[in-house]
């Protein structure tokens, strides 16, 4: 994720009724980052060379990359599975 003006880190995604929660898969000083639910607006997974994620909440835009090679149409399906929001799957 996208974290400083020049700066990444790496965290792990997890979606679950209520809401989904980003926790530093790497540097444990960054802190988790929870966004309920009512808070989210919409999710956006892009699948190119390079898969990305964009998660628009009412306060704020997270923007990443994918670090790993997944098939993103099962994110894609887990993420449906527990949040009742606007998830986008693109491929380009």
């Amino acid at each position: 994720m996208k974290t400083g003006f020049f700066e990444t880190t790496n965290y792990n995604l997890s979606a679950f009724i209520g809401g989904i929660e980003l926790f530093p898969a790497e540097d444990k000083t960054k802190a988790k980052i929870y966004v309920p639910e009512n808070d989210l607006i919409t999710i956006t997974l892009i699948r190119e060379k390079n898969s990305e994620i964009e998660i628009k909440t009412r306060h704020q835009i997270f923007t990443g990359i994918f670090t790993e090679d997944i098939d993103l149409r099962d994110v894609y399906h887990d993420i449906r599975k527990h949040i009742n929001k606007d998830v986008f799957y693109v491929e380009k």
